[in-house]
């Protein structure tokens, strides 16, 4: 075969490869036309026209993406609809108008994360004079994904400080899924990145033991440990490391960064998982006792916990009321009152414990049944 005519299927190939070349590129500048004349009927339309041409830049995905500025604005605009759903003052949408924005950022894809997560912190005192503002926003950035949640770990150190704020409460939408990349940070990242990060993966973990409440039992084991102990780091860390299925290495970077942080809301949530869990949580039972006795700050909520546990901690808290401090007695008290008025066969059994008990216990067993509304018990018959 002749060499000119060997040449001609390349000379094919590379004529076709331009042609898609040139049928993309002009693909891509009519949907940035497009884009750019839904963008003026948004800006200039009335109320129908805007929401017709939020709805158009979102078919138009990432081709409309240079809108997403306008949609934002949409978000943090005032919602003030009249009797009939139109706006009523100068600039206000319907709620209409910001459903549709909603649903057309995420379609504009990734490339608008960063500039989603940089209108966290131009929001204002919006902020905290209407949250649906951040919300909506919010929404828009789990819609967005992966380069949402990377956007929002890189604002947690090269972010102003309003913004860097704002971005550690806004990761939370991502829940478990965003704990990795904060506990890859708290390795290599700076000082400041880790304390933000470190605050972020502990609210994580509350919110991961409401979600599932089994997950409170490895936190079980922080009740007895009051704010000076020494091991109470450590086993913050460890536990929430797992709460969030994080591997021991997180688990010592976490150690190192969360501190003496307050660790009262992720108590309280480890608390009202287990009450949740009730007789479920009996495998807590021992560190909720512990911390009863030693009258940790975890007191209160583990005599809640306990009080929900029911039946199976009955006879340790006997034992507590009859031989503990005066602290650890009033929160077994607490706790036995609550078992009482919720189960009466604990009612019973506490009645039963009155002949033998020595003249201060019967006391508080009295007690116990009075504020229970149980005052008439009777034991259980043999």
């Amino acid at each position: 075969m002749p060499a000119r005519e060997r040449g001609k299927p390349t000379a094919l190939l590379c004529m076709a490869a331009a042609l898609a070349l040139l049928a993309a590129a002009a693909y891509a500048w009519r949907g940035r036309i497009i884009a750019r004349w839904h963008l003026w009927s948004l800006e200039g339309g009335g109320h129908e026209e805007r929401v017709q041409a939020i709805e158009a830049l979102g078919r138009l995905g990432p081709a409309a993406e240079a809108a997403a500025p306008a949609l934002i604005a949409v978000l943090r605009q005032w919602v003030s609809a009249g009797r009939d759903g139109h706006p009523d003052g100068d600039g206000a949408r319907t709620q209409r108008e910001v459903d549709a924005a909603l649903r057309a950022l995420p379609k504009l894809g990734p490339g608008i994360a960063r500039a989603v997560v940089q209108a966290l912190e131009e929001t204002g005192e919006n902020w905290a004079k209407d949250p649906r503002v951040p919300a909506r926003l919010c929404n828009v950035l789990f819609g967005l994904g992966d380069a949402s949640l990377r956007a929002l770990v890189d604002a947690l150190e090269t972010g102003s400080p309003a913004l860097q704020r704002r971005a550690a409460y806004a990761i939370e939408v991502f829940g478990a899924r965003a704990a990795p990349a904060l506990a890859e940070g708290l390795v290599r990242r700076g000082a400041g990145f880790r304390a933000l990060a470190a605050d972020a993966l502990l609210r994580l973990t509350a919110s991961a033991v409401q979600e599932s409440p089994e997950k409170a039992l490895s936190l079980a084991r922080l009740f007895p440990l009051g704010p000076a102990h020494p091991d109470r780091p450590r086993a913050v860390a460890a536990a929430a490391a797992e709460a969030l299925g994080l591997d021991p290495g997180a688990a010592a970077a976490l150690e190192a960064a969360a501190g003496d942080r307050d660790l009262t809301a992720l108590l309280k949530a480890a608390a009202f998982a287990l009450e949740r869990l009730g007789p479920r949580a009996e495998a807590a039972m021992p560190h909720l006792i512990a911390a009863l006795e030693v009258s940790s700050d975890c007191a209160p909520f583990a005599a809640d916990a306990l009080g929900r546990i029911g039946g199976p901690a009955v006879a340790r808290l006997l034992e507590l009321l009859e031989r503990g401090s005066p602290k650890a007695q009033g929160w077994a008290e607490s706790a036995l009152w609550e078992i009482a008025a919720r189960d009466e066969s604990a009612a019973k059994a506490l009645a039963a414990a009155l002949p033998g008990a020595s003249e201060p216990l019967r006391a508080r067993l009295r007690r116990v049944l009075d504020l229970a509304g149980r005052a008439g018990a009777q034991p259980t018959g043999p």
